[in-house]
């Protein structure tokens, strides 16, 4: 079982001591970096990530993050059909749509102190 938890969350966990936070949980910027550097050991999906993280890129955001490239990536399947958008298949963009989504998992793995 799993949570999606929002905005703020990853800082919102702190020691025993309610202290100091402890990180457990990567902010967005981390988690996408983390999906990103997960996706180095396959070079199709690396190149697609990086053509829908520059696709995402505008002077507003020079800094997309996992949510706006699986935004990106969904768009294009949703209303590309079977057609390829810059080098990318919708199958080869579901497909990266599940690893991205699989990868959370194991940055999230860690356990939380018990009280």
């Amino acid at each position: 079982m799993g949570f999606f938890l929002g905005a703020g969350c990853p800082s919102g966990i702190y020691d025993k001591e309610g202290k100091a936070s402890l990180k457990y949980i990567p902010d967005v910027a981390a988690l996408t970096t983390a999906v990103g550097a997960e996706l180095d050991g396959n070079p199709e999906f690396k190149k697609c990530w990086g053509k829908l993280m520059d696709a995402c890129k505008t002077d507003r955001l020079p800094t997309p993050n996992v949510e706006n490239i699986l935004t990106q990536l969904r768009t294009i399947c949703a209303l590309k059909g079977t057609k390829e958008v810059d080098g990318m298949t919708v199958d080869l963009l579901q497909k990266l749509d599940e690893k991205i989504c699989g990868s959370p998992t194991f940055v999230m793995g860690k356990k939380i102190w018990s009280a």
